[in-house]
């Protein structure tokens, strides 16, 4: 039994640090072995996708690749040597590409929204497409057809004195051989997969996002550009016709300079092209330099037109708050304008919107956004957002002690309001429907006939609290705004809704708030 606890106890530390689900048989967790202590077939531990151990092998996953789409291109196309290092170095990624294999087919997977935790279905939908995907981009395709020996493992665009190799022919095919190593860029595809699973590119603006990613592509294709201009001219010997020889000043050439200067000069090519500014000191001079620059002026050209276009338009509305206020400020200038209304009044009109702007969260349209959630959610998503306010709503005498569900589902029906100065919020002898809860500013209660301000309320106060009370009581003062204010409101109807929905809590409210109305009743003067 003392083995039993220990070995259940090692499951759930590794549930709780990886995310695995554990799939034993048995109607306790801890009486596996009892139950028969194997495994259900096809089942076992499970790695959940958004686990932190997926988390973080994504991320180190994502790292490798940017590694690979700069380094990889890079290398072919600039003879960079394969020394001993770049073959270790190599051969880690591989091995880690492998694992990924391996861990993809224990990594769960959602089908229309439902997470599927079963082994032999998760190694059945990632055997569809991306298993095959991820084997020929991990497969060693170029250590597999290139030899071993060192002539061939060398390729410097510096080994003779006239800048091309001992044997053209075979350097060329050399050269197109190692292009097999740009298949491990297949595994590129699955980046958008990562980052989907990365919880703070997830909560990213969808704008910010939009542009990192343009961005990051638009570098990225650069540098292929780059490295495929001067991959051309290294297929073609560096012979007189080639860009490097010819672009190049009266007695120079590209292809001689350090690796940094050839690979500066290809990027400044690319970029001039991809812009479509293209300032003509770097041309090309043959057929096949003519057609990939063809290629290369079409997609820039698309690129800058959709790219700034995009820009621009993401820019524009990157704060949508701020979009919504200024396209409502603009239609009631014209609104003022139109009905001729005095300056004075305008100010004040748009101090009000202003003050809402920043402190009621009106331009978010916070209640469509509600709306659109469903119960369990919405009853989260405001104790969430309103933890102050909860707080008060508890202290607050016919709310306290009741149950969370009941009061979760109370938040929900909260609804706020901003008033600017000098705004009456009830009248005296109206009929009472809602109490309100001060979240900012300053109110004064005053009275017919009675001189002077009963009573400032401020910041974390409530007023008119008889209402939940008696459904027939009448207000007994007036409550004005002296400040610019935010209140939370809470009516009736909307307590008496929620308490359908909880009838074992009613007869306690009911007697709550008839012990609280008499006791208001007895007040001189009544509470508003």
């Amino acid at each position: 039994k003392a083995s039993r606890k220990r070995r259940s106890t090692l499951r759930k530390l590794g549930s709780w640090m990886l995310g695995f689900k554990d799939e034993w048989t048995g109607e306790e967790e801890g009486d596996a072995e009892e139950a028969g202590g194997v495994p259900k077939a096809g089942e076992g531990f499970t790695l959940h996708p958004q686990s932190a151990l997926r988390k973080s092998w994504d991320l180190n996953t994502l790292a490798v690749l940017v590694y690979l789409s700069i380094s990889l291109p890079f290398r072919i196309a600039f003879g960079v040597e394969q020394t001993a290092a770049w073959d270790a170095t190599d051969y880690l990624i591989d091995a880690l590409f492998f694992a990924d294999i391996v861990l993809n087919c224990f990594t769960g997977y959602y089908q229309d929204d439902v997470l599927v935790m079963d082994r032999s279905s998760i190694v059945k939908n990632y055997a569809k497409l991306w298993l095959w995907i991820d084997l020929v981009a991990t497969l060693p395709w170029d250590d597999m057809v290139l030899s071993d020996d060192g002539d061939t493992r060398a390729a410097s665009t510096a080994d003779t004195d006239d800048g091309g190799l001992d044997s053209a022919d075979s350097a060329r095919a050399l050269q197109g051989l190692k292009l097999l190593r740009l298949v491990r860029l297949l595994r590129l595809v699955r980046m958008s997969r990562i980052l989907g699973r990365q919880t703070l590119w997830a909560n990213m603006r969808y704008s910010v996002r939009s542009i990192i990613k343009f961005f990051a592509i638009l570098l990225v294709v650069a540098h292929w550009l780059a490295c495929m201009w001067f991959m051309i001219a290294n297929l073609e010997g560096f012979g007189e016709d080639a860009w490097t020889r010819a672009s190049a000043p009266v007695g120079e050439d590209y292809a001689l300079g350090t690796l940094g200067y050839r690979y500066v000069v290809s990027v400044y090519w690319a970029i001039t092209t991809m812009t479509t500014i293209g300032y003509g000191d770097i041309v090309p001079n043959t057929t096949e330099e003519r057609l990939f620059c063809i290629v290369c002026m079409l997609m820039g050209s698309a690129t800058y037109t959709y790219g700034i276009t995009q820009i621009v338009k993401l820019l524009a509305n990157l704060d949508v708050a701020e979009v919504r206020y200024r396209r409502q400020m603009d239609e009631l200038n014209e609104y003022m304008e139109l009905r001729s209304l005095p300056h004075a009044l305008r100010h004040r009109v748009r101090e009000y919107y202003e003050f809402r702007k920043h402190h009621s969260g009106y331009f978010f349209k916070e209640t469509d956004i509600m709306a659109d959630l469903p119960v369990s959610l919405r009853e989260e998503l405001s104790v969430s957002i309103n933890t102050k306010f909860r707080d008060r709503l508890v202290s607050f005498p016919l709310f306290n002690g009741l149950e969370e569900a009941f009061l979760n589902s109370l938040m929900t029906r909260v609804r706020f309001a901003a008033f600017p100065p000098d705004e009456p919020i009830v009248y005296e002898g109206e009929k009472c429907w809602s109490m309100y809860f001060v979240n900012r500013g300053r109110l004064e209660i005053t009275k017919k006939g009675t001189p002077g301000v009963l009573r400032v309320v401020t910041e974390g106060e409530y007023f008119g609290e008889i209402a939940l009370y008696h459904s027939r009581s009448r207000r007994a003062e007036t409550v004005t705004t002296v400040s610019y204010c935010e209140l939370c409101s809470l009516r009736r109807v909307d307590v008496e809704d929620t308490l359908s929905s909880h009838p074992h809590i009613i007869g306690a409210i009911r007697g709550r708030a008839e012990m609280l109305f008499r006791k208001e009743s007895d007040k001189a003067p009544p509470a508003a």
